[in-house]
C-alpha cells in the first residue's frame, strides 16, 4: 500500500524534515515528495510513500502558485531574509503603478538565472556547495513561464504579490530581478505556496494535524 498525502507544510522545517517525521510515524524507508519548499515558505506540499512513490514521475506538476512578501532596504546572499545581510540602502516605496508595470512586465516565457542556494548541478557539483565554499561560478539559465502575477498590497518597507509560475521558477530569482527593474535593494522575507497544479492549500492539512490521526 501506499499514500498521498497534502501536507501544509509549516515554517521552520525544510521539506527533509517533514518527510522524515512522516516516514517514522508510517513506518516506512519509502517516501518522497513532488517539489521542495525552503525551510521557511509554507504551503502545498505533495508527499508520497511506499508504492504511491511509483507514481511521482507522473505528479511532476506544471504550474504551481505562491503568495510572497517582499521587503525592501537589504539584499541577501541567499536572496532571502534568511542569508547574510550583504547590502543596505535606504529607499523610497514606489507608486503601484510602478510595481504593477514591473510585475506584469515578467508575464510569459524568459529565462531566469538560477540563484546560488540551488540544488541544480554544475560540472557535477550542486549550486549550493559552491556557495557554502565560496567559489565563483557562472549560473545557468533556466526558462521558466510566469502565467499571472498580481499585485496584493504596498507597505511601508514592501509589498505582496501572487503568481502562477511554470514548475521550476525559483521566486528568489523572481524578486531579485524585480528589484533590479525596480532599481531598488529588496529580498524575498516570505512566501507560501497556495497551489500545485489542481491541489490547492485548502485540499491540505496541518502536518500537525496529519500526525496526529496517524498515531491514533
Amino acid at each position: 500500500m501506499g499514500n498521498v498525502l497534502y501536507v501544509n507544510k509549516p515554517s521552520g522545517m525544510s521539506s527533509f524534515d517533514v518527510c522524515f517525521k512522516l516516514r517514522k510515524v508510517l513506518g516506512t524507508k519509502k517516501i518522497g515528495h513532488t517539489g521542495t519548499l525552503d525551510p521557511n515558505a509554507t504551503g502545498v506540499m505533495i508527499v508520497l510513500s511506499n508504492k504511491a512513490c511509483k507514481a511521482n514521475p507522473f505528479l511532476v506538476s506544471d504550474k504551481k502558485e505562491y503568495e510572497a512578501r517582499v521587503l525592501f532596504g537589504i539584499e541577501t546572499d541567499t536572496l532571502d531574509i534568511d542569508g547574510k545581510i550583504i547590502k543596505e540602502e535606504s529607499f523610497t516605496v514606489p507608486e503601484k503603478k510602478e510595481i504593477e508595470n514591473v510585475l506584469f512586465s515578467f508575464l510569459g516565457k524568459s529565462k531566469q538565472e538560477v540563484p546560488m542556494t540551488s540544488a541544480v548541478s554544475v560540472n557535477g557539483k550542486r549550486l549550493y556547495r559552491y556557495q557554502r565554499e565560496g567559489i565563483p561560478v557562472d549560473l545557468p539559465l533556466r526558462e521558466i513561464e510566469v502565467f499571472k502575477i498580481r499585485l496584493l498590497d504596498i507597505f511601508d518597507d514592501g509589498f505582496s504579490f501572487s503568481c502562477e509560475v511554470s514548475s521550476g521558477t525559483y521566486i528568489r530569482a523572481l524578486v531579485r530581478d524585480m528589484m533590479l527593474k525596480l532599481n531598488l535593494v529588496g529580498t524575498l522575507s516570505a512566501l507560501k505556496r497556495t497551489a500545485v497544479d489542481s491541489v490547492c492549500l485548502e485540499d491540505c492539512d496541518d502536518l500537525s494535524e496529519i500526525l496526529k490521526v496517524i498515531n491514533l
